[in-house]
């Protein structure tokens, strides 16, 4: 427990952020992650209107950003659904989007405060992606470090209203190793339980 001064509230932050390690997997593939935040409910306009509202919200930015570079502007498609988190003692209807997009990823060595090498990646468009990957069937030199690759990306929101917060699930691998690594997300969020 720490101190804090009396006004002060969370305002959200990172739950978990895992990733497999470098050196399970090869360098030219982007290694399966997984993250969990979340945010505490200011505006309580109710699960049903925050799920509607990340809906239309989400389908405006992808409509009016299309081939500029935003978080959104790398998914090629996407769809989404309902599910339930929490096992069926305590429910809590979540919405849960698969998407497709290209990313650009760069290995970095380790900076002298950490003893890992840390990995960067940033989505890309589909253009740029087909542009890259035609000049390096050309034999052409590269101009930048690393390598795009194709990835899916569950996301999953879940607004918890009797703990007044929201989550958000996150989990990314390449398109091609997807299936046999969704198992692992699908047992993490089956495993989901919220201490009321």
């Amino acid at each position: 427990m720490l101190a804090r001064p009396e006004k002060w509230r969370p305002r959200g932050g990172i739950i978990f952020d895992y990733q497999l390690p470098l050196d399970e997997h090869d360098e030219r593939n982007f290694p399966p992650q997984f993250r969990v935040t979340y945010q505490p409910v200011e505006d309580d306009d109710g699960q049903s209107r925050y799920y509607a509202n990340v809906k239309e919200n989400l389908d405006k930015l992808i409509d009016e950003h299309e081939g500029v570079w935003d978080k959104y502007a790398s998914w090629q498609s996407y769809s989404s659904e309902y599910i339930f988190l929490g096992g069926e003692t305590q429910p809590v209807k979540s919405l849960k989007f698969i998407a497709h997009e290209y990313v650009h990823v760069e290995r970095h060595p380790p900076d002298p405060l950490h003893t890992r090498s840390a990995l960067g990646w940033r989505p890309i468009t589909k253009d740029e992606y087909d542009r890259r990957v035609n000049n390096s069937k050309d034999g052409a030199e590269l101009q930048y470090r690393g390598f795009d690759t194709e990835i899916t990306y569950i996301f999953v929101v879940c607004y918890c209203e009797p703990l007044k917060t929201i989550y958000h699930f996150h989990f990314w691998d390449e398109h091609d190793h997807f299936l046999a690594s969704s198992e692992w997300f699908n047992e993490i969020i089956n495993s989901v339980r919220f201490l009321t």
